[in-house]
């Protein structure tokens, strides 16, 4: 625009006509443009590194043994059992199944089989 131009309106700079053309240009690239390979290499490489990092800050923030009520006289009194006791209370708790019910947990750890006995114990009746 020139001074003797009808507008009063200020001239723009050039900064201020290059940013609204490159995101005019940047608008259309997303909504019309094709990825290239070098492109999608580099959001393959991105998400590989974004993802490495949030399993190392879930790592930091999560505690290597959980924390299990094992304080409470329940909890000690499980702790102490062997194999074998752990599969009598458990077989009591389900009703006596006999044979069949121990065949289910042979997979299991004893800490899977002081883990169910906890779960179990720590349910109020009826649930």
């Amino acid at each position: 625009m020139r001074p003797n131009d009808k507008d009063d309106k200020p001239v723009p700079n050039a900064s201020a006509v290059l940013d609204a053309v490159i995101d005019l240009v940047a608008e259309e690239e997303a909504e019309n443009g094709q990825p290239t390979e070098q492109d999608i290499r580099w959001s393959r490489d991105l998400r590989a590194q974004m993802q490495s990092r949030i399993a190392a800050l879930r790592r930091q923030l999560t505690p290597a043994q959980p924390n299990a009520p094992q304080d409470t006289p329940r909890g000690t009194d499980i702790r102490a059992l062997d194999r074998e006791g752990l599969l009598a209370r458990l077989e009591a708790h389900r009703g006596g199944g006999g044979g069949n019910a121990r065949q289910d947990l042979t997979g299991l750890s004893d800490d899977d089989l002081r883990q169910m006995l906890a779960n179990l114990v720590g349910r109020p009746p009826g649930k």
